[in-house]
C-alpha cells in the first residue's frame, strides 16, 4: 500500500490493525487507477476477494466494520470515493 494512502486512512481514524484497513487501501488504489470501480462497487469487492482468497461478502463486511470503527457515518463506496 502506498504511504499516502496509509497516512490518509490513519488520518480518517482507521486503525492499521483492523482487518479491513488493507482492503480499504487496496480499494482506494484500484479506484484511483480506474474510476469505474466507484460505480461498480460489487465488482470491486469481487476483484479484492480473488486477491484475498475470501468471499466478496466477507470483503464488504470487513470494509464496513472498519469504517464504522473509525466513527464515520459514510457507506463503503462513499468512504472509498471520498
Amino acid at each position: 500500500m502506498k504511504k499516502q494512502t496509509y497516512d490518509y486512512l490513519i488520518s480518517k481514524g482507521l486503525l492499521p490493525n483492523l482487518s479491513g484497513f488493507e482492503l480499504i487501501g487496496s480499494a482506494i488504489e484500484k479506484c484511483s487507477e480506474d474510476r469505474k470501480h466507484l460505480h461498480q462497487i460489487c465488482k470491486l469487492y469481487s476483484t479484492l476477494s480473488k486477491e484475498c482468497d475470501c468471499t466478496s461478502t466477507c470483503i464488504e463486511r470487513r470494509i464496513r466494520r472498519s469504517i464504522e470503527r473509525s466513527g464515520s457515518k459514510r457507506t463503503n463506496s462513499e468512504f472509498i470515493a471520498y
